[in-house]
């Protein structure tokens, strides 16, 4: 390990305890480390392009710290989208933050006691690493030798850190926190053993939360794992539920809706979500068949016009024919998507289905088996 320098590029670390630079740093992104690492990586992207980039990473821009987790790991993962204009037309892009193929190119710097202001206490962390600019791991160290000290009094101090520097947490939470809803549970301190967004007991719990926040992020993160799961297929189901939500933490986002409030909505968002998990068995649908019913009753008009029994006669039909006629390379053969566009028609025609509804129907049916595609093959 190289104490000499408070920073260089490679996979060693700096450990930097003196550093003269070290007492003008004044936020959590070392900004100009950032800003350099950004054009080093991006030479082709325009430089406005890249200084967006810069601004969407210091700007996250969400009051949940959960939310600015994700946002930031899609950032760090995915890249920072962009626009910008070339040759009269706008093209979009992604600016890179870290060189995941060549790890020694990227700069680590590692400072002990860096000093963090948040809006009423100024902290020390014992450790911060930085890489190219960005605060990616927090480690905060204990005498072994106290026999007073242990991993408890460590985590309360990280506590303690979240609730008086919490921009900090906004980036490393997106490194340290996992990625599951098990570990936010334990850290509440609620029964791992009583998990789950449809479970009652469950969400009285999480309605009586003290840590506010983590009633919010409780209910959204599960819902979120649970749109996912149950619906990745119901294109209809999926979308509404994922918009729902979406409007919700957005309100909450903007300040229009108090922690209460946005709470109580995902709670009653809940008892939605498992309503609707029973609809299918109820109706005598099994899971194909209520997502082409769901497609084929996005629009009112189909409903009064044609009725339940007949909409799940529809809905049976789309789905036997679909799954013996789309072939593996169906979504990228026109050919093939042509024949199952006219396959559709002629069963909606059959049924009777509100003509000025069915070039949307068709389409969204087609999209429906697209979804379905993979486990049928």
């Amino acid at each position: 390990m190289d104490t000499g320098y408070s920073h260089f590029y490679g996979p060693d670390i700096a450990l930097d305890g003196d550093a003269p630079e070290r007492a003008n740093y004044t936020q959590v992104v070392l900004v100009e480390s950032l800003r350099n690492a950004i054009s080093r990586l991006n030479p082709v992207i325009p430089m406005v392009a890249r200084d967006d980039a810069l601004q969407q990473v210091l700007n996250l821009d969400t009051p949940l710290l959960l939310s600015a987790n994700r946002l930031f790991q899609r950032l760090l993962v995915n890249g920072v989208p962009v626009e910008y204009q070339c040759d009269g037309e706008t093209r979009g892009d992604f600016v890179r933050l870290i060189d995941f193929a060549d790890v020694a190119s990227n700069e680590w710097l590692a400072i002990n006691q860096f000093s963090i202001k948040g809006p009423k206490h100024t902290r020390r962390p014992d450790i911060i690493l930085f890489i190219k600019g960005l605060p990616l791991v927090l480690l905060e160290l204990k005498n072994p030798a106290d026999e007073h000290v242990d991993i408890w009094k460590a985590y309360d101090q990280i506590e303690t850190y979240k609730e008086q520097i919490p921009d900090v947490f906004q980036i490393i939470g997106a490194a340290l926190v996992s990625n599951t809803v098990v570990d936010i549970i334990s850290a509440s301190g609620l029964d791992k053993s009583n998990i789950g967004i449809l479970d009652e007991d469950f969400l009285n719990e999480v309605r009586n939360l003290p840590e506010r926040n983590l009633a919010v992020e409780l209910p959204e993160r599960l819902l979120e794992n649970e749109i996912r799961a149950r619906f990745a297929t119901n294109v209809v189901q999926n979308n509404k539920f994922s918009e729902m939500l979406t409007n919700v933490i957005k309100r909450y986002q903007n300040r229009s809706i108090e922690t209460a409030q946005v709470m109580e909505e995902l709670i009653a968002m809940a008892k939605k979500f498992k309503e609707e998990a029973a609809r299918g068995a109820n109706a005598g649908l099994n899971t194909d068949e209520l997502a082409f019913y769901d497609a084929l009753a996005d629009n009112e008009e189909s409903v009064r016009e044609l009725g339940d029994e007949t909409l799940k006669r529809i809905a049976h039909e789309l789905a036997e024919s679909l799954r013996q006629n789309a072939s593996v390379d169906w979504a990228v053969r026109e050919s093939v998507r042509a024949k199952l566009r006219l396959m559709v028609k002629r069963i909606l025609r059959k049924y009777k289905y509100p003509p000025t509804k069915q070039d949307a129907a068709v389409a969204l049916v087609l999209e429906q088996a697209e979804s379905l595609s993979a486990q049928w093959a």
